[in-house]
Parts: structure tokens; sequence; C-alpha cells
């Protein structure tokens, strides 16, 4: 994000003797044996998509598919077994200066001389008053009723939304609502200090001639011959302006040096709001000194790979799933920002790849080719592949499957205008769809474009006895959250290569050494991976009286990445639901009762014969509500009671009745088999209780964002380097 000085320079390049022969230095050299740090714990796991979705006819609300399938009512109670916070209200700590807060805020503007801080005083029950805050910092509290000791209330969606992601992987159907998004790297993230037999190397080249694409209807330079120079170690190179400590000065370079772009701005700095508050500024270089390195000839970029830089401006571009989208950690809901982002990519695109230019390119040793471009050192690079896009189609499991799209045919008359799907996907059939997202579109046409579920939850209500002031966990700072993000290639992509367990096992590609498969990092010469699916968030092991959700410290406090939570619910509170249901078959009936109460009615091993006997314990349990990669919102959910719809006879009149199951646990006992047993045993694996694989993001330093930064490293160097087959 920032413009990037690509490393510091210890010597001039006329200093330097060029390389001569260019494979002189080759014959000698090793790689260097790299390895991999393990990732260790981490708060979630995924759930893997299977190869093939079962459909079935859609259930239709006319009474035509009413016969042989249950209505009626399912009885629950929920228990916290963590903190918990189904967030209702969220709004700044300065907005809570300035309106009646539902969370009974008081905050004060701070006045005096705090420098260039927005800070405001909050006073708070259950924090030291006051205590100092951005004015920006959000205040998140849970919905409460307006009677009695108010309640807390769960909203019926929220508990709707964790039942239908549970049925999603218990039943094996497609991710629906997963966004689109667009992911790039930079080829560089680490210069070689020494030659070393390599497959990729990175090399500055000066553009010698251009040609043009149209980019929204703007037509932009790109680079079509180039003059390439040998490779120059991290020490062979002398770029300007730069600061001389020595002297004190600036200089600027000699007259001769060459023309260059540093940074994403194309040799201008981003805007400031664009770059991190506290990280640093590098200077922005213009020219490079490159007398001393020997020519190796030229060579003409393929159009592949000028799609590929097409696809890099688009993603450095798109508002809604781009580089510099509301996900970017300093663009967030802010268009403005968006607006200078794109201003700036736009202009030094416009600027870039002048004929003289000297630019980065990325060189394929054998066949001997460019496979990636870009002006400035660290440039990105867009993947392949996105994440609801692989290999130029829509990736499996995101999208409806065939039998639920409507036919592609020409429509004739308004008749035909109205299609009903053939079949539905497990989740869609049970909760209905709509058109409004792409992971629902094209099902149905005209009337069928959309269909009510069969499934209703109203809203969970706290049962409110006992100690009343036991009911709430004291305000608490919260830990930032946010990553990673599925650009963490190692988590949200499949990694069969990839032995973390083991630091000394180095590569396992055929064609290098990486071991990462990521989105697919050039066009024909990196294998794109496969999303690993559904994620879940672990129950995590108890920690005594340590909070790992919690960081007090005033660093936190006073940004506004992280949340104040307030009236998080204690462990050990009881809340009731009821989940309505009409026209399911018997075997989605059992389905629900497992993905809302899996403790209740998973099956385990009988404790006498089980060889493990741990499996035999085994607890589970479900996560809800806000922070959970942070340990909070494990809760137990147990089905009291079950009332199906009786319907009398026509012939003996009477009125429909709800009849209670008498011995719930034994009716689903004598159906849990509807049920793949492979799928349950997987799906319980994610809902065990005090996970031994559950834990904090992993870390490098303290650092998750060095931790993920490190992997980077490690594969841009790895990926260079031939493999076993190459």
């Amino acid at each position: 994000m920032s413009n990037d000085k690509p490393y510091r320079l210890r010597a001039r390049v006329k200093d330097v003797q060029p390389r001569e022969p260019a494979r002189a230095h080759r014959g000698t050299s090793s790689a260097p044996e790299l390895r991999r740090p393990k990732p260790g714990k981490k708060p979630y796991a995924f759930a893997a998509l299977p190869a093939v979705f079962r459909t079935d006819p859609p259930v239709w609300h006319d009474g035509s598919s009413s016969e042989g399938k249950v209505s009626g009512e399912l009885r629950c109670e929920l228990t916290t077994l963590s903190p918990m916070l189904v967030g209702w209200e969220r709004q700044s700590a300065e907005s809570a200066r300035k309106t009646a807060d539902p969370c009974a805020i008081a905050a004060s503007r701070i006045t005096g001389d705090r420098g260039d801080r927005d800070l405001v005083k909050l006073t708070l029950e259950g924090l030291p008053s006051p205590v100092e805050v951005s004015a920006k910092k959000s205040v998140l509290c849970p919905l409460r009723a307006p009677w009695g000791e108010r309640p807390v209330l769960i909203p019926g969606d929220s508990l709707k939304g964790m039942l239908r992601h549970e049925l999603g992987a218990l039943l094996g159907a497609p991710m629906e609502r997963v966004a689109e998004r667009s992911y790039s790297y930079r080829p560089n993230l680490a210069f070689p200090d020494k030659h070393i037999p390599a497959k990729l190397e990175p090399r500055l080249a000066r553009v010698l001639s251009c040609s043009e694409i149209n980019l929204d209807g703007v037509v932009l330079r790109v680079p079509h011959e180039v003059e390439l120079y040998a490779l120059a170690t991290r020490h062979q190179q002398h770029y300007f302006p730069r600061y001389n400590k020595e002297t004190r000065t600036r200089e600027t370079g000699p007259d001769d040096a060459r023309p260059y772009r540093g940074g994403m701005g194309g040799g201008v700095a981003l805007p400031e709001v664009l770059l991190p508050e506290d990280g640093p500024r590098p200077t922005i270089h213009t020219h490079i000194d490159v007398d001393a390195l020997s020519v190796e000839g030229s060579i003409k970029i393929t159009s592949d790979v000028v799609d590929q830089y097409r696809r890099t401006l688009q993603h450095l571009l798109a508002e809604e799933s781009g580089h510099f989208s509301s996900r970017h950690p300093r663009v967030h809901q802010d268009r403005n920002k968006f607006e200078l982002a794109e201003r700036a990519i736009r202009d030094a695109a416009q600027a870039a790849f002048a004929v003289g230019d000297m630019i980065w390119v990325e060189l394929c040793m054998k066949p001997r080719e460019i496979v990636s471009f870009g002006w400035h050192y660290y440039y990105r690079w867009a993947y392949q592949d996105t994440v609801r896009r692989a290999g130029g189609s829509p990736r499996e499991g995101l999208h409806p499957v065939a039998a639920e799209r409507s036919s592609t045919a020409a429509i004739e008359d308004e008749k035909s205008a109205h299609t009903p799907p053939e079949a539905l996907t497990a989740v869609r059939r049970l909760f209905g769809y709509t058109g409004d997202n792409d992971g629902s579109k094209e099902i149905g046409r005209g009337n069928h474009s959309q269909l009510m579920g069969r499934i209703s939850i109203n809203a969970a209500i706290e049962v409110v006895e006992g100690d009343l002031a036991a009911r709430f966990e004291p305000p608490t700072f919260l830990k930032e959250l946010g990553l990673p993000k599925p650009s963490a290639v190692e988590h949200y992509l499949l990694q069969p290569h990839a032995n973390f367990d083991n630091p000394d096992d180095s590569g396992a590609r055929d064609s290098d050494r990486a071991y990462l498969l990521t989105y697919g990092d050039a066009q024909g010469h990196d294998q794109p991976g496969t999303l690993a699916g559904r994620k879940f968030y672990l129950d995590r092991p108890s920690t005594g009286a340590e909070k790992p959700w919690e960081d007090k410290s005033p660093e936190n406090q006073r940004n506004e990445r992280s949340t104040l939570a307030v009236e998080a619910s204690r462990p050990g509170r009881r809340f009731r639901f009821t989940v309505r249901f009409r026209d399911l078959e018997e075997r989605e009936l059992v389905a629900v009762l497992v993905a809302l109460c899996p403790d209740q009615f998973a099956p385990r091993e009988n404790a006498a014969k089980a060889k493990n006997a741990a499996k035999a314990k085994a607890e589970y349990c479900s996560k809800l509500g806000y922070a959970r990669p942070l340990g909070w919102g494990s809760v137990r959910i147990c089905a009291k009671e079950l009332h199906l719809l009786a319907l009398p006879s026509p012939a003996k009149g009477g009125r429909p009745t709800l009849d209670q199951v008498p011995d719930l646990a034994t009716w689903l006992g004598a159906r849990l088999e509807s049920l793949d047993r492979a799928a349950l045993t997987d799906w319980l694996a994610l809902h065990q209780r005090k996970h031994q694989g559950a834990g904090d993001y992993p870390q490098n330093g303290g650092k998750v964002y060095d931790y993920h930064t490190l992997l980077r490293k490690k594969h841009s160097q790895l990926r260079r380097q031939k493999g076993s087959r190459s």
C-alpha cells in the first residue's frame, strides 16, 4: 500500500564489476536451505465441499408437496459456554457523546493540547473512569427488551444464519454468499544477495517499444519489447533521489541516470490518507544508474502476460472487490479515499512504460520468457483466479448447480417466462432463495426467481434469574479482528503438498521448490489452488484466569480498529427460542436437530467399548455472535420439546393439533442413519469442545501480519528455484 523503497543502498553500481560471463557465478553455488514457519494453532478450520452436490425437487407452498412430510415446532434452550455478544447497536464513542446511547455510555470531548489525536473520555460502569479512547472507537451492544429486567434478545435472523451455515456443511450444499474478491501479490518480496541457480529471476529492463491496451475507454501504454539487463544483486543498483547520511544531503544522481517510476504511484507519492498511520514514508525514486550492468539482448512480452497486467489494473481499480475496495485498511467505506486511490493508480498507469523507462520484469530462464512486469520493484501482480472464478469460469461450489439454473433457451411467450427450477440443493430447498446475490442468480424465472423457506426461528429471550449483577461481562476492549482474510492462501486454499508440521520438508511442487498453492501466481507457471471450504470457528481450550480476547493497552484503546464490547453475556446464561417448520422430510428434520444440538444428539462410541476414551467423552458446541475468533460465542443448544402437527381425517373432522414427541432421543436415534456418516464425523470434528487445534492467529515475533509476510517471502524465494522435475 505504501510507496516502496526496494532496499537500503550500500554501493554505487559503477563501483561494482558486472557479472561476466553470465553463468560463471552459478556453477559453484547451491540454493540456500529455507525453512518455513510452523503455523501452529489458529481460531478456525474448514469443512470441505463435496465433489457432487445433491439436489431434490423443490417443495412448494401450495400444499401439493405436503404428503409424507412433517410440520411443527422445536422448543430449544441455549446456554452460553463463553462470553457471548450478538451485536445489535454499534456506534462510535464520539456519537455516544452526542446521543442517548442504549448502552448508557457517557463521553466527553478531551480538550487541551493532544497533538493530532482525536480522543474522547468514556465514563462507563465497570471501567476506570475516565478512559481515553479514539473518538471513532466502535462500541457494540446487544439487543435488549424494554420490559422488566430488560432481558437480552438474540435476533432470530442470527440464529437462522447460524443454522443455515451448519446445515450447509452437514448436508454438503454450495456456499451461497461468498463475496467476490480479487487478490494480488508482489513477485519481488526478497532480492537475492548472491547469484544462485534459478528458474525465475527479477531483472531490470529498459522499454524499447510499446503497444496499447484499452481499459474502460482509456488507452494505456504497455511494454512490447524490452532491453534486458543482467541479474544484479541488491548491492548492484543505485537509485535517485536518495539521502546521503554521510554528507547529509539529498543526491539527485548523475545526468545519464535512466528514468524510473518508483512506488505504486509511478514516481509520485500516493495520497497521504492511503498510507499507514505509523508506517515509513520512503523516498520516491525517479532515476536509476545502470551503466555498470551488462545488456543481455532484447525480448518481447507475450499477449498472455499483457492480459494478466490488464487484470492487475482491474484488480487495483475495482471498487467492490479489488485492492482499494472497502476491505483495504485505509479505505473502508470512505468512497473519497477510494476515488483518490483510483485516480492515483490511473495516473500512474498512464504515465508508466514510456520508451526509455527502466522497469522490473520477472524472467523465466527456460523457456526464456517474461512472466510478469511492473513499473517499480515491489509491483503488484494479480493472481490468475479470484475467489469466485477459477480458470476463467465460475468456481465450483459458489454458484447454483446446473439443475438449479433456469434454462438459457429463448423465452418466446409470457407463460414460459415463469420457469421453476428443476431441483434445489439442500440449503436452498430448506431456507428458500432470492436472486439478489451472486450465489443464487439464475435460479428460476419470473414468479420462481425467489422462494420462501420452510424454517423460521423467533428471537431467543434471556432467562433472567439469580444474581442480576452476574449477567454481563465488564466492558471489554477486544483485540483487533480482521486478520487474516481469504488472501491468506496458506489457510483458505487446500494445500495438498504442504507439510507445515515438518519445517525441513522443503518444496513439494514439481516445477519449483515452493510449498504453497495460491490463486495462481503467473499464467502458465503456477497451478492455482482450490478453496478449502466453509470456515468454522473452533471452541478454544480454557485459559484459566487469562482472557485471550482482551487488550487493555492504551494503544488499543486509542485506535479505531478494535471494538469496545458492552453487556456481553457471561458463561452460563440461558436463552429460549422456538424453531417452526413446515413440510420437512424426516431426514431434513433429523439434520436440523443435529445441526442445532450436536452435543445432545451426536452419536458417541460406547464408553466401555471405545478404543479411544476421548472420543467416547467428546463434547460439542456451536459458535454464535461477535469475536468468535477470539474465543467468544461458544454455545450449547438443547432441544427441550419437539411437537409435530397432527391433522385429523376429513371424515372425523376436528382441528389440527400439535402433539409432543414423548421420547425425542429415541425418535431421532431411529432415523439418524439418514445422515451421511462420513460427513457427520467431519462436521462433528469442527464442533469439539476445547478443540486442541484452536488458538490465536499464528504469529511471528508477536505479530500476525509478520507471520503471513514471512510465508509470502519464503514462497517468493522458493518459487524461483528449480524443482525436481523442472
